[in-house]
């Protein structure tokens, strides 16, 4: 083993072990699984609440990881509706309820009372599937369907009078299941459902100016059903039903150089139409949908430990998730190239696979469950030979 050899494991293993707690999992949503719910975040604490089957409403604490639940939505049952919040309110709007009935009713809940007062009626009438954010004291809800008039529209609401305006439109092709987040005073709107199938395009909405700038497409693709959710000067957008199915990737973009990178996938299952918001630096998404099966799982995200895998050298081409591990793991890698090897502590080979085998999407889900506890070697080795190694604990 030469020197050059013994610096990349090392680093290797110190990497790793960060990305090993970049996703942590953490108290799932009581009661069944759910899609299509809303969520909003006032301080510390997160509200989720309606989506498929359910009109129950549940707070979450930061502080202490725990889920109480809160009065019911005062509204009728509903999913696929838009929310958001200002201040120390939270509002929920528009939806899809039984029948294929579409409401326009707007709600606000005060956290303080545990109550809900009805607001002035979404201003463009019925809607469902719509995204919500707000900026300052105002709240937004864009795009959306209504069966009728399926218009790319952007709508504002003001909280000191309770009246909604009609803001510009949306430039790109009216579409659903859009994921929005807020860095500053410009709202980012990605991904979506449009008459001619998924979409990559990505916009800018600056509020100050009421005006769309293109950004660069999403990086993950064409999709709907994604989550996205800002940190800072940087926004993500993940998971989502894509051309090959259902996804669980997630991609950072930044504001700075209006450029896309990959992060680590959720280390849960690949779902669709799930909620993810953000409270202080770090990020969430939960439930979701994984065709016929909804979710009650919910995980936090912390980019401080992310290395983006698109940033990643030829000398480093290989992610191992989770680690420590019980056994079932995922490996990522940045090309359909060479082999990997996983041997025990005495050498022998417990998996091998060839990546020019393997799909598309650069991952491999493996199941060693059924293997010794201990220490464990995942070799990649390149086309050219060259080899890197990390270190895999089952326990």
């Amino acid at each position: 083993m030469n020197k050059k050899y013994i610096l990349t494991f090392g680093f290797v293993i110190s990497l790793f072990c960060l990305n090993a707690q970049i996703w942590t999992q953490k108290a799932n949503l009581p009661g069944w699984g759910r899609s299509e719910a809303v969520c909003f975040v006032i301080g510390t604490k997160a509200y989720v609440g309606t989506g498929t089957g359910q009109n129950d409403f549940w707070e979450w604490d930061q502080l202490t990881d725990t889920w109480s639940q809160k009065a019911d939505f005062a509204g009728a049952y509903r999913h696929s509706a838009a929310a958001f919040a200002i201040g120390s309110k939270g509002y929920i709007g528009t939806g899809l309820g039984d029948y294929g009935t579409l409401y326009s009713d707007f709600w606000e809940y005060d956290p303080s009372t545990n109550s809900w007062n009805q607001k002035s009626d979404f201003g463009a009438g019925t809607r469902a599937y719509a995204t919500g954010f707000s900026i300052g004291n105002k709240g937004y809800i864009a795009l959306g369907i209504d069966f009728g008039s399926d218009l790319p529209i952007l709508w504002e609401w003001d909280q000191a009078t309770d009246v909604w305006i009609q803001k510009s439109n949306y430039p790109g092709d009216a579409r659903t299941e859009v994921s929005s987040f807020v860095i500053g005073t410009k709202a980012y709107l990605g991904t979506g459902s449009t008459i001619n199938g998924a979409s990559k395009e990505f916009w800018e909405w600056d509020q100050s100016t009421n005006t769309w700038t293109q950004k660069s497409d999403f990086a993950g693709g064409e999709r709907s059903g994604t989550v996205g959710f800002s940190i800072g000067s940087k926004g993500y957008i993940g998971t989502g039903y894509g051309t090959s199915g259902l996804c669980k990737d997630f991609w950072e973009w930044n504001q700075a150089n209006n450029v896309w990178s990959q992060v680590t996938s959720l280390p849960g299952t690949a779902r669709q139409l799930a909620i993810g918001f953000s409270m202080g630096t770090k990020g969430y998404i939960g439930t979701g949908n994984t065709i016929g099966d909804d979710q009650v799982d919910f995980w936090e995200f912390d980019p401080d430990l992310q290395t983006n895998l698109s940033e990643k050298t030829n000398e480093f081409p290989l992610i191992v998730y989770p680690n420590p591990s019980k056994g079932l793991l995922q490996l990522s890698y940045l090309k359909n190239e060479g082999t990997i090897n996983i041997v025990d502590s005495k050498g022998n080979c417990v998996f091998k696979c060839d990546l020019l085998q393997q799909s598309f999407n650069n991952k491999i889900d493996i199941d060693l469950s059924t293997m010794a506890k201990g220490i464990y070697f995942v070799e990649y080795i390149s086309d050219n030979k060259t080899k890197t190694v990390e270190k895999l604990i089952l326990n």
